[in-house]
């Protein structure tokens, strides 16, 4: 990092979690700093470990893209969308892809990550079959300068995945709140023979 573009960057990032209530986080995190640009590089790249109940990174030194960095993030909130969803195709007969939850999912996925950068990309996976199997992967590579930015837009996501599941809870709990119930059928009347 050049000059002082590292503070202003590292400013950008602790006001992320400042804002989002989660200072302890990044404190935390960032332990007894040293004000150096390299320590301040790398702190920004584990920001997103503490925003996410679990997160992994690797590298793929041999892809079709190339060198890139993969990022894999994991939480229950995000699993437990993704099941509501399935509760909720399930329940109006629908297919994923006219559930309105998975389409707005799709779009506010596509604001948060779109940092107009063509060294970074990301896959949101929404399987339910196993708790792992519902991850959002971040790809970047050498070349991708925004890690910054990354924090922001997934407090962003996990705020809306909060929403989320609050409001699908409330829809599926209101659905079943308004099913008529039937009465119970009479007995028949028993005559006695004379």
């Amino acid at each position: 990092m050049d000059g002082f573009e590292w503070v202003i960057e590292m400013i950008y990032v602790v006001k992320s979690f400042y804002d989002y209530g989660k200072l302890d986080q990044i404190v935390e995190l960032m332990g007894d700093m040293s004000y150096d640009p390299d320590y301040c590089y790398e702190l920004i790249l584990e920001a997103p470990f503490a925003i996410f109940a679990d997160a992994r990174r690797y590298y793929q030194d041999e892809s079709r893209y190339g060198e890139v960095e993969v990022t894999v993030l994991y939480d229950p909130i995000f699993y437990n969308y993704n099941l509501l969803c399935r509760a909720y195709e399930a329940k109006n007969r629908i297919a994923k892809t006219e559930n309105p939850y998975v389409k707005r999912m799709e779009e506010e996925v596509d604001a948060a990550l779109d940092f107009h950068n063509y060294a970074f990309g990301y896959h949101c996976y929404t399987k339910t079959d196993r708790e792992k199997d519902c991850r959002l992967v971040l790809l970047s590579g050498p070349e991708f300068d925004g890690w910054y930015a990354v924090p922001e837009a997934l407090f962003r996501l996990y705020e809306f995945f909060e929403e989320g599941v609050a409001k699908l809870e409330k829809e599926l709990q209101r659905d079943l709140a308004t099913v008529i119930a039937l009465p119970a059928p009479r007995r028949a009347e028993r005559k006695e023979a004379a």
